[in-house]
């Protein structure tokens, strides 16, 4: 596969957002967090809390979306704040494809960037491949 890009979505890609969201929906994956409709969505992307990363592959000028992974803020007993993956989906046809490493790699990334002490991970408890791919990458442990 080329080049992936993930990035953190933006009010401007709410209905690409929107579409893997209802991806997710379909899949019949079990969802651990209640997923939010198109303008709930637009809050999400517009506010502080919740943040979507989405892999993109760009070919010939257009971006092709192709997952996502949906963080939210995470308050521990004592008051420190951790983050909380709630989902992390790609489209079946871009499994196998170092679509999911990508985008746990940049969910990592974000979470030290804030220093986080802990990546707490919903997604990994319902996805072998994901729990796979979690327990193999540096927050191993805290699913």
């Amino acid at each position: 596969m080329d080049t992936i890009v993930v990035k953190r979505a933006s009010l401007k890609e709410v209905d690409y957002v929107n579409d893997l969201f209802d991806q997710y929906r379909i899949s019949g994956r079990r969802c651990t967090t209640t997923l939010p409709g198109r303008d709930d969505l637009e809050e999400m992307l517009e506010g502080q809390g919740y943040i979507v990363l989405v892999a993109v592959k760009p070919y010939r000028g257009v971006l092709h979306y192709l997952g996502y992974a949906q963080l939210s803020p995470v308050v521990s007993g004592d008051g420190e704040k951790d983050w909380g993956l709630g989902e992390l989906f790609v489209l079946p046809e871009a499994q196998q494809n170092g679509v999911e490493k990508a985008l746990l790699t940049a969910v990592m990334n974000y979470t030290k960037r804030k220093d986080a002490l802990e990546l707490l991970s919903e997604a990994a408890s319902h996805s072998d491949t994901i729990k796979e791919l979690y327990e193999s990458m540096e927050y191993a442990g805290n699913a």
